[in-house]
């Protein structure tokens, strides 16, 4: 039996040993420089495949520098790195200053990096549970094993596609089995595959989590992993050395969100048709906010799954940024899980309830005139003429609307600059050159002719325009030609020009009568305004 000694009655240099006998110990710098490998070749091929394990070694070592106090713990990596910090930490001058506490963590740590002749097998026996064979199931023999039907193609692509690293949004027909195929049985097929994988999840409501979370623990029990602990929202499996868990399960409203940092994030159905009321809409982009500054080594894994809610929710906003990988899955795609629409609508189901959920279309309704304006990526070249309607402190936007005629439509190619008029007349210039504006309309509400004559002065052709028509009203009236209008996205080569064109787009598109930008709306109604297509009420000057 292995003497056990009191580092707290050391005197001298000289150590007691707990059960009586006054014999030096071996020392501690001994202990830590040599170690007790097996002899035999059997024994050190176990060592050796211990030795190979280095991202457990160094989980390991993260946590026990973290537990000793080690500051620079996390850059710490591989056994003798480690061993040479406790050296220096346990041993050096401060012996006399260590703890019981301290010096029984060190020997323990010890102990795992220096496996006893019995205690490599135990470790290899206990992997085994949880690594099984080296060949392991497909994932459409983990859905059988799992007591699930075999996945269609398209959702193995879902799931090969959720998986596939970045930000990712996959939308998905209703009773395409997202829940089950990629939440469910995505995430057990992962773990299953790697017991060192992390995962949180996120959903709306807590209760939702927990009984995801235990779908999961019995999807992984059913192929034979083994587990730590029992709790409902968190899964560890046996083997994680890590302060993180498996799995973790949050929902909207969870305060614990900062400082987990895990390998994949998985979003299911944040955003539900029972309540997308704006402050809930805002909560959901505050939380994806923060899930996105989660990153583990530089990059976050996010996919996020559901069905399109409303024009102005989290999915619409991303479903418009080209840096977002998207996958969209609609009814007809998987025929034998179709559901019987005209029966829907027979029993009363509203039509924008069936777009939404199984076309994934969002009908906008009055209050949003120009919601569903399509967008082109060309502009004519043939001339046009443009309305400024002008920041004067910085405060709001500068907006500016370039609009030409193309057969029975009117493209619109608008700016918005978060700056005054006046700083951004590099901008302008530059605008009227590409786009061929042969015209501009300068709204001089409250700032008078003075930026028609500077404008003049820079060689544009400009007519102050003054109107007092309720601005509400007259952007209303514009979203009567939606059906004639197109907005232009273009490929600027000045990234400023690029920014500005995105969001003009999307003060546009996001229009409603509490929006809280409304200057390139207004900007475009008063555009329709000087063409004469909707009625004004204005003074002109020259």
């Amino acid at each position: 039996m292995e003497k056990k000694y009191d580092f707290e009655n050391q005197k001298n240099g000289e150590k007691t040993a707990k059960n009586g006998e006054n014999k030096p110990p071996e020392s501690i710098e001994t202990r830590f420089s040599t170690r007790n490998q097996p002899t035999s070749q059997a024994k050190k091929e176990g060592w050796k495949k211990w030795r190979n394990r280095k991202s457990l070694l160094d989980n390991i070592s993260n946590e026990f520098a973290k537990e000793i106090g080690l500051k620079d713990g996390k850059n710490i990596s591989g056994t003798e790195a480690l061993i040479l910090k406790l050296k220096n930490t346990l041993i050096g001058n401060n012996l006399n200053k260590i703890n019981l506490q301290q010096a029984n963590l060190a020997l323990r740590f010890l102990e795992i990096l220096t496996p006893k002749e019995s205690n490599i097998d135990e470790y290899d026996d206990e992997n085994k549970e949880n690594k099984g064979n080296k060949t392991k199931l497909g994932y459409v023999e983990f859905c059988v094993a799992s007591e699930y039907d075999k996945p269609y193609a398209k959702q193995e692509e879902m799931v090969d596609f959720a998986f596939n690293g970045g930000t990712r949004l996959l939308l998905g027909s209703r009773g395409y089995g997202k829940t089950d195929y990629i939440t469910i049985l995505g995430i057990a097929y992962h773990l299953y595959l790697d017991n060192l994988k992390t995962f949180i999840l996120i959903t709306k409501e807590k209760i939702r989590g927990n009984e995801l979370v235990a779908e999961i623990r019995r999807c992984l029990e059913n192929v034979g992993v083994k587990f730590q602990n029992k709790s409902l929202t968190r899964i560890r499996i046996k083997g994680l050395i890590k302060k993180e868990p498996n799995l973790v399960s949050l929902s909207l409203r969870s305060k614990r969100i900062r400082g987990k940092h895990v390998d994949y994030i998985i979003c299911d159905d944040m955003i539900t048709p029972d309540d997308c009321s704006n402050a809930e809409r805002e909560r959901v982009k505050k939380v994806y906010e923060e899930l996105q500054k989660l990153s583990k080594q530089g990059k976050t894994n996010i996919t996020i799954i559901g069905q399109p809610v409303h024009p102005k929710d989290l999915y619409s906003e991303l479903r418009g940024l080209s840096s977002i990988e998207k996958l969209e899955i609609r009814h007809g795609e998987i025929p034998e899980l179709d559901h019987d629409l005209e029966a829907q609508r027979l029993a009363g189901v509203s039509e924008a309830s069936i777009k939404a959920s199984y076309f994934l279309e969002i009908e906008a309704d009055l209050t949003m005139p120009f919601f569903a304006l399509k967008e082109l990526d060309f502009f004519p070249s043939t001339g046009a003429v443009a309305f400024i309607d002008p920041s004067s402190k910085g405060n709001d936007w500068t907006a500016i609307s370039v609009a030409s005629g193309n057969f029975e439509n009117i493209i619109f190619c608008g700016f918005a600059f978060k700056r005054s008029w006046d700083n951004c007349l590099e901008e302008i210039m530059e605008i009227c050159q590409i786009l061929n504006v042969k015209k501009i309309f300068f709204e001089t509400n409250g700032l008078g002719n003075y930026p028609v004559r500077v404008l003049k002065k820079n060689g544009l052709e400009v007519v102050g325009w003054h109107t007092t028509e309720n601005k509400h009203s007259k952007i209303m009236n514009a979203g009567m030609f939606r059906d004639f209008i197109r907005l232009a996205n273009l490929k600027f080569s000045n990234p400023i020009l690029k920014d500005a064109n995105l969001a003009y787009i999307k003060q546009v598109k996001e229009y409603d009568y509490n929006a809280q930008y409304d200057d390139s709306p207004d900007s475009l109604a008063s555009t329709l305004q000087v063409m004469g297509l909707i009625g004004k009420r204005e003074k002109n000057k020259d």
